[in-house]
């Protein structure tokens, strides 16, 4: 721990109102309430690593065949929940663990980077995937596969980028607590409103901007379908497939909304209420939890899962050749 700022709990120095950012501040809540807070979040954290894991490696036991676009949305959206349930979850389990922080300066800023970075990666995977299947119903063609790259390469640049200026004013704190000094991890943001505009934008930008993208795009998939016509068997899949990625977007928008709901009311309410943290706590309960039951999903509904592991499955082809893109095709 590098010299932590000592600072008297008693006289206040930290103000309440700067904390609702802090995802490791968890002395807002009775540790009572944070007990099966870490068993649900071991949990999901168990249940989405192995989900995503396997997942994982069904999409890549095809590499041979070579990807889909869908192929390749998907899997990015599988390795940013893998990032998802094996690192932030952990991190706040361990965080809620202790009635202070303890993990240190290296650790605070991980424990806000990380976050961060989820609720700008799962939402924009999510969009990629819907945008890419919406164009594809649309059009009745798969993007170039120089497009797709560029566009996963785009999420993953701004999601790096966007937790930045939070973990550029991290930092860990001590204060004196009854005689004994104790640590949290605080972001000291210059001002409030700077906080405001910062959350408000990443709230605007990647929940609510997205939620109008994803009706309108899947709308617009269900529309084209109910008109679509092709080979039986490719028909199935493509509804089928349609059916997951319509799922996924559901998911997000549903499971992100009680957080978000609360982070606002929390934002630009009057300070801290015990019952609305408690509740933010159960709302990131459920955004780990949307990142662990998409592989269940994918095992119902994704033809390429189901076909990794069978005999005989055809893997001839280089890796991004044109099979499955031309299977892809054929189910628009």
């Amino acid at each position: 721990m590098e010299n932590p700022q000592d600072v008297n709990f008693t006289t206040l120095d930290l103000d309440p109102n700067s904390m609702y950012t802090n995802t490791t501040f968890a002395l807002a809540v009775p540790e009572s309430h944070n007990t099966p807070l870490v068993v649900v979040l071991s949990l999901i954290a168990l249940l989405g690593f192995v989900g995503n894991t396997v997942m994982l490696i069904a999409m890549l036991m095809g590499y041979k065949r070579g990807w889909s676009n869908t192929d390749l949305f998907i899997l990015n959206v599988i390795v940013i929940d893998l990032v998802v349930v094996s690192i932030n979850a952990p991190l706040r389990a361990v965080v809620e663990s202790s009635p202070w922080f303890p993990l240190g300066e290296s650790g605070c800023k991980a424990a806000v980077y990380f976050p961060y970075f989820g609720s700008v990666a799962v939402p924009m995977a999510v969009l990629s995937l819907v945008l890419n299947a919406a164009f594809q119903r649309v059009f009745r063609a798969p993007y170039p596969l120089w497009l797709v790259c560029a566009a996963l390469v785009f999420v993953w640049v701004v999601a790096l980028h966007v937790p930045i200026p939070a973990v550029v004013y991290s930092e860990v704190i001590s204060y004196l607590f009854i005689e004994d000094v104790k640590f949290i991890c605080h972001t000291a943001w210059p001002s409030q409103h700077f906080v405001y505009a910062y959350d408000t934008g990443i709230f605007a930008l990647f929940y609510a901007l997205p939620t109008l993208m994803l009706l309108a795009f899947c709308i617009v998939m269900i529309a084209v379908r109910r008109n679509g016509a092709g080979p039986v068997v490719s028909s199935q899949e493509g509804r089928r497939t349609d059916i997951l990625i319509i799922i996924m977007a559901a998911l997000f928008v549903v499971m992100y909304l009680p957080y978000y709901v609360t982070f606002l009311y929390l934002t630009f309410g009057s300070g801290h209420d015990t019952r609305a943290v408690i509740t933010m706590k159960a709302g990131i309960c459920l955004i780990y939890l949307n990142s662990a039951v998409k592989p269940l999903l994918c095992a119902c509904l994704y033809g390429r899962f189901r076909r990794a592991f069978s005999s005989g499955y055809g893997r001839d082809e280089r890796a991004g050749g044109t099979e499955e893109r031309e299977t892809e095709l054929g189910s628009l």
